[in-house]
């Protein structure tokens, strides 16, 4: 079976694809195909890598790398930076609302992330239910890294599949949260 894979990450960045260099390109995956994905950080802070993924399986550097599917045709390579000063996986520091409340109800903090909520949307929804919509996810992305002028997020799960959501806003504070497509 023939799949996309599109590399995304939340920080700036240019990769190789096996040796091709590319700022947002795209490998053809089959069954048993192995895919080099070089990750070339745009930050000084950061280092460059290179991920090894056979069919859909991340087969080196794992820590640094997760493939997801979007659908029966795309899936997405969710690339986490490798900063300068440890050699672990580094979440993004990120300005991006959405970004910020995943990363915060993931760190166990719902009081911060309420800060980020609007009043309805406060008033709607308990703790409890906030930390278990998020439960089943892993990670997020910037839907723009997959598809130009994209305003989405990517959620992805752990069961390995990933949806488009849409984070709508009231007065600069998240106030609705949908899945798209």
């Amino acid at each position: 079976m023939e799949k996309i894979l599109l590399p995304a990450s939340q920080f700036e960045t240019v990769f190789l694809i096996n040796g091709t260099f590319s700022k947002s390109g795209a490998a053809k995956l089959f069954d048993k195909n192995v895919v080099y994905l070089t990750v070339l950080p745009l930050s000084a802070l950061l280092l460059s890598y290179t991920v090894k993924i056979v069919g859909r399986t991340v087969a080196s550097n794992r820590e640094f790398c997760s493939v997801y599917s979007l659908d029966d045709e795309t899936d997405i390579a969710v690339l986490r930076p490798r900063n300068i000063l440890s050699a672990t996986p580094q979440r993004s520091q990120t300005d991006l609302t959405p970004v910020k409340f995943f990363e915060t109800i993931k760190a166990g903090r719902t009081a911060a992330a309420r800060l980020l909520m609007s009043e309805e949307l406060k008033n709607s929804v308990d703790d409890e239910s906030l930390v278990a919509f998020f439960e089943e996810f892993s990670d997020i992305v910037p839907a723009s890294k997959v598809e130009s002028g994209s305003d989405k997020f990517i959620l992805c799960r752990k069961d390995g599949t990933a949806s488009f959501y849409d984070f709508s806003y009231r007065q600069g504070l998240i106030d609705d949260i949908t899945q798209v497509k």
